[in-house]
């Protein structure tokens, strides 16, 4: 996939950006996403504009500030306001990113391992609130949107773990093979990006997302 096909793609995030504006009025639960994607389009934004002018090491930077702040934003979104596994989560990421970013490597590098563990966070935490609301009997307002809210991090966060666990354990992999997986992370982006537009859509007024969290 050439640079123009790939920057297509990726700008499908513009519509839950735009969306997330259009619904920052709404609570300030919905606001923890709206946050998550207005940083996501910023940072595909400014990461696409440093490759085309071959600053790669800046866009590396961004991506990998991004784990962390992204990875912040979602446990705060999944857990409850005030939890010691929410405080826990994040502490424990913020370390584990430290580590590998700092101590371990440099920040310009591309580290697979913090974001490997974002992902699974990101993952394990979007699984149990699906199932949670599978198990819901009451017919809510929101429950569609929250359904493909999840549904749009589960997928993402699966092809994500797996390209960075490759990356991670082989770092000479087949260049042909790295551009085929690159290639899946950048549909499932899109696709998910197409799911959270119409969570978006979906999205009532009347019910705070937070209410459904366990």
């Amino acid at each position: 996939m050439n640079f123009t096909a790939a920057l297509f793609l990726s700008q499908i995030a513009i519509f839950p950006f735009l969306l997330a504006i259009f619904k920052s009025k709404y609570s300030n639960e919905i606001n923890k996403l709206n946050t998550y994607f207005i940083v996501s389009y910023i940072v595909e934004c400014m990461t696409a504009l440093f490759i085309k002018v071959k600053l790669y090491d800046y866009s590396t930077i961004i991506g990998n500030i991004f784990i962390l702040i992204s990875c912040i934003i979602l446990i705060s979104f999944f857990q409850k306001k005030k939890s010691n596994s929410k405080y826990f989560l994040i502490a424990f990421f913020t370390i584990v990113w430290l580590t590998d970013n700092i101590i371990i490597h440099e920040l310009n590098k591309t580290n697979s391992f913090s974001r490997i563990v974002s992902n699974a966070i990101v993952f394990f935490l979007s699984i149990r609130l699906f199932y949670d609301i599978i198990m819901m009997k009451s017919n809510k307002t929101n429950i569609k949107s929250l359904l493909f809210f999840t549904s749009g991090f589960i997928i993402d966060s699966i092809f994500r773990i797996n390209y960075e666990t490759i990356y991670f354990i082989k770092k000479d992999i087949n260049i042909e093979l790295d551009k085929a997986i690159f290639n899946v992370i950048i549909f499932s982006n899109a696709f998910a990006n197409i799911l959270f537009t119409y969570a978006y859509i979906c999205f009532k007024k009347q019910k705070k997302i937070q209410s459904y969290i366990s």
